[in-house]
């Protein structure tokens, strides 16, 4: 049998987070997002997402970065089909719906 894992301590606090999606148009069709709450911990993951944003329509790829902190993705997009704007919208929807136990609040979308 395997020895257990290391336990890791994380802290809960009642102060209020930024709760932020920083995007950067990367152009050419690649949106460059970056947020917390891409993570993928002990208690939280966000592959899920990622994984349900790669087969939506309209979108090309997901590249992920998630070891950088901030978490970052790159996702290219068809140019016809989509925006900068809705792929930003639409991982804002998908980890608000997946509910990051450390944010009170919804995503914040940030132009950069």
């Amino acid at each position: 049998t395997a020895e257990a894992p290391e336990s890791r301590i994380r802290l809960v606090t009642t102060v209020a987070r930024d709760h932020l999606l920083e995007v950067r148009d990367a152009g050419g069709g690649r949106a460059d997002l970056r947020s917390k709450s891409l993570r993928c911990d002990d208690s939280y993951c966000a592959d899920a997402v990622l994984d349900d944003i790669a087969s939506t329509g309209g979108i090309g790829g997901v590249e992920r970065h998630t070891d950088e902190d901030p978490p970052r993705v790159v996702i290219s997009y068809d140019e016809g089909a989509l925006d900068v704007e809705d792929v930003a919208r639409q991982l804002a929807d998908a980890l608000n719906a997946f509910g990051d136990p450390l944010y009170e609040r919804e995503l914040e979308i940030v132009y950069r």
